[in-house]
């Protein structure tokens, strides 16, 4: 199976932005990383600079 991979920025309990990378195979467990951050802004650089 070819592997895939997911990243979404959403917010925690606190409203604080969340980014998440969600990578594995379909059929497997998943591994998740998550990178808090205070401001949204961070977060787009970030997501932004991962997907380049």
């Amino acid at each position: 199976m070819p592997p895939f991979s997911a990243m979404s920025i959403e917010p925690n309990l606190f409203w604080e932005a969340r980014l998440t990378r969600q990578r594995g195979r379909i059929g497997t467990t998943d591994q998740v990383k998550a990178f808090p951050f205070e401001q949204d802004e961070d977060a787009v650089d970030l997501l932004l600079g991962l997907l380049r």
